[in-house]
């Protein structure tokens, strides 16, 4: 039985703390070095607010590390190698999903950017369109004080002195509004002595008359109107008709055949 001062006399010895791994026939502690590199699943989640120029250095870091443990040693680079191509795995990841999510928000930016200028546009249509409207509508409203200017016009004649300053003091307010339909774009539709248009003309008579030729703007009733290319109002007129320009052409198409009758006649006679 050894003594106690034997016994006292020795060194404790160090006591392991080391775990064993079990179930390998080369069991080696599983001892974790404090500056290992991280599981890619940890460092996934640290590069979700990652730029890509961030990404691609960390990447370059990473092949430095892979460099440096291939010339430690076979087994320290081949773990560090595992690890170190799990998390290029992540960044690669992450890059791919970066550029995807940039891809997107440029196609999102470029059809926003499509909308608004469509959206401008429309907007700028119906505000002239508006304002086209409003015209159109204010001057209606103002034809029938031009149509009674018109009329008395036509029918007043004024003979006296005070009867002539009173047209004169008139056809002053009707020149004044006659230039402020003018001011808004409104002009007056062709009148007699134009061809008929159904499109500004309402023909409400027509008339037989060989000096003028067919479809010929005789009279007007009423004036009509237009504010650039929308009719206010159409002008009612009188329309001629006449027989004498389609006896005209019959007439010329028959002196045409006898001149060609008399044409292929000569040929015939110089054989003979």
């Amino acid at each position: 039985m050894p003594s106690t001062k034997a016994a006292a006399g020795r060194k404790p010895e160090p006591v392991e703390t080391e775990i064993p791994v079990q179930g390998g026939d080369d069991e080696r502690p599983s001892v974790v070095p404090e500056d290992a590199p991280q599981p890619a699943a940890a460092q996934a989640e640290d590069l979700e607010d990652t730029s890509t120029s961030e990404i691609m250095e960390m990447i370059e870091e990473l092949v430095e590390e892979a460099g440096a443990a291939a010339e430690a040693g076979p087994e320290e680079a081949e773990e560090t190698g595992e690890a170190l191509k799990a998390q290029v795995d992540g960044l690669t990841a992450q890059l791919r999903q970066s550029e995807e999510a940039l891809k997107s928000a440029q196609e999102r930016y470029i059809r926003l950017n499509a909308d608004f200028d469509n959206f401008r546009k429309r907007s700028a249509a119906e505000k002239s369109q508006l304002a086209d409207k409003t015209k159109a509508d204010t001057a209606r409203q103002l034809l029938a004080v031009v149509d009674s200017f018109e009329m008395a016009k036509g029918q007043l004649k004024p003979e006296s002195e005070g009867e002539q300053q009173i047209d004169g003091a008139y056809q002053g307010v009707y020149k004044q509004m006659v230039e402020a339909f003018r001011s808004l774009g409104v002009e007056a539709v062709p009148g007699p002595g134009n061809p008929f248009d159904p499109e500004v003309h309402e023909a409400i008579m027509r008339e037989e008359n060989d000096d003028m030729p067919d479809g010929t703007v005789l009279k007007e009733f009423r004036r009509g109107f237009k504010l650039g290319s929308q009719l206010l109002r159409a002008a009612m007129v009188q329309v001629s008709f006449s027989e004498k320009p389609q006896a005209q052409a019959a007439n010329g198409n028959s002196g045409g055949d006898a001149k060609e009758e008399a044409q292929s006649a000569e040929p015939a006679a110089q054989e003979s």
